[in-house]
């Protein structure tokens, strides 16, 4: 992603890819991010690994789980991320690849790989439940077992074209790192999105002194 990142313009040229440590991701829920060297943070990222023994290569459909860390609240924390990097430039990475194709296909990864907007699952999937979402190749839409309808998957490609059109835009850094969370706005923000009004609070009675000791950079 990044070689074809670097070709949409001359901004990105320098573009890189930064891991976030395990305790940042136990924090904020995200395990990396595309940043430029100038200054700016661009795309945040959470892989999952499908899974398995429910999974149906034959039938091109695969198996993933989301909030499935030990408190089952990354779900939230991602919608979290989202409403203060911004909606556009929060995802789920889901890579459609087996171990034993590895080495086959390697190193094209990225086609094989969907992303989804963190903010376009549905406010029920934000509680403290795990989730299992099937994907059919090729990518186009989530299904959550738990829930009815789907959700619009992107391609690697359609996610780079939303840079070029500048729906995903860069965010300065240094402004991220000194941004503090308003709780009052933050609450009505997880209300808006219609999450449950004691999953709110037993989050935020659990998370809010994290959350105030710094932002993400």
């Amino acid at each position: 992603m990044i070689r074809l990142l670097r070709n949409i313009s001359p901004a990105f040229r320098r573009a890189f890819i930064y891991g976030f440590t395990l305790r940042y991701e136990g924090v904020r829920g995200l395990d990396s991010s595309i940043e430029l060297p100038t200054g700016s943070f661009l795309i945040a990222l959470q892989f999952k690994k499908f899974k398995p023994e429910q999974t149906n290569i034959l039938n091109r459909i695969w198996a993933f789980e989301i909030n499935n860390n030990d408190r089952r609240d990354q779900h939230l924390k991602l919608l979290i991320s989202a409403y203060l990097l911004g909606t556009n430039n929060v995802y789920y990475a889901f890579p459609l690849i087996d171990s034993s194709i590895i080495r086959r296909i390697s190193p094209n990864f990225l086609n094989r790989t969907c992303f989804a907007r963190i903010i376009d699952f549905p406010a029920q999937t934000f509680n403290n439940k795990t989730h299992l979402v099937y994907i059919q190749k090729p990518c186009r839409c989530i299904r959550i077992r738990s829930e009815k309808g789907v959700i619009k998957l992107l391609s690697a490609e359609e996610l780079l074209d939303r840079v070029r059109k500048g729906i995903i835009k860069p965010l300065p850094v240094e402004e991220l790192s000194k941004k503090r969370i308003n709780k009052e706005e933050l609450e009505d923000f997880l209300r808006k999105k219609d999450v449950n009004e004691w999953i709110i609070r037993e989050f935020l009675s659990r998370n809010w002194r994290q959350m105030l000791k710094g932002f993400f950079f």
